[in-house]
């Protein structure tokens, strides 16, 4: 699993599951592994109380915007005990952590991004569009006919077109991850599980996320 999840696609190039070959700025490093002066620590205000999750990605944007620096140092290395015994070990922490995730965001102003500005904004835009496909059709079926009714209908259906589109691209670039693992390790069980890891961790993180933005917190 460790494999898989070190892929940039599979999990965005996140320093969590990356391994870099030199020493390189980041913006964020797992609190596992971190080390910094007591002093810049307090003067910082440390980890938030607040957060079950992603105190160390909040801690290191106050950091960063004190005009600190973070590196990722490659020998600097310890022994994290965290294992995926299986794929629902892993969907229970990525849905977890993309609860925390929503909750830090909903709490903490300096680590909204445009990303998820962006990702909240597709997620309401596309409910609103499924709403609205919904009631329109039923609209029809009781007997409401109006021009303007049904050439919105048709554009939610070139829109729901468009959505089955990224869709099947999203699963052909996960399908040539899964390829492309399986070539570089020379071992063809990448081919099958490399998807099911990449869809496994895509969509309960995401999933989280959306709870976690809506208010739900990890104690």
């Amino acid at each position: 699993i460790y494999t898989i999840l070190r892929n940039k696609i599979i999990t965005g190039g996140t320093t969590q599951f990356s391994r870099f070959k030199n020493l390189k700025e980041v913006k964020s490093l797992p609190a596992g592994n971190f080390l910094c002066a007591k002093e810049v620590f307090l003067r910082v205000g440390g980890f938030s109380k607040d957060l079950r999750y992603c105190e160390d990605t909040d801690f290191h944007a106050r950091l960063r915007k004190q005009g600190y620096k973070i590196f990722y140092v490659p020998g600097a290395e310890v022994i994290h005990l965290r294992y995926y015994e299986s794929i629902y070990d892993l969907a229970k922490h990525m849905f977890k952590y993309g609860v925390g995730r929503g909750y830090a965001l909903r709490v903490k102003k300096n680590l909204r991004t445009p990303f998820y500005f962006l990702l909240i904004l597709g997620f309401l835009l596309n409910a609103l569009a499924e709403f609205f496909y919904i009631f329109l059709n039923l609209a029809v079926r009781t007997g409401l006919r109006h021009q303007y009714i049904f050439l919105i209908i048709n554009l939610l259906t070139i829109w729901h077109k468009l959505l089955s589109g990224l869709l099947l691209i999203y699963l052909f670039i996960i399908a040539i991850v899964g390829l492309y693992l399986s070539l570089l390790e020379r071992d063809l069980v990448y081919l099958i599980y490399a998807p099911i890891v990449g869809i496994t961790v895509h969509f309960t993180y995401i999933l989280g996320l959306l709870l976690g933005l809506m208010g739900r917190h990890l104690k």
